[in-house]
């Protein structure tokens, strides 16, 4: 039976985090520059996802990271 390439249950990370380019790069500049950022979007649609890649990136420019989930 072949593996299922869809990643379900907890955020999509490593080679299952794909296809967000785009809002990566937006997140990341506005968050470089000092803007506040909030994401909203339906339930599934992998706004942890996005956000724990960002912060990843940022750490790995020695950015301090800290996260509220509310």
């Amino acid at each position: 039976m072949a593996r299922n390439p869809f990643h379900y249950g907890t955020p999509a990370e490593g080679e299952h985090f794909a296809g967000r380019d785009t809002e990566l790069a937006a997140i990341l500049s506005r968050l470089r520059a000092g803007i506040n950022v909030v994401v909203v979007s339906p339930r599934r649609y992998g706004k942890t996802s996005l956000l724990l890649r960002a912060e990843a990136e940022l750490e790995q420019d020695g950015a301090a990271v800290t996260q509220a989930n509310v």
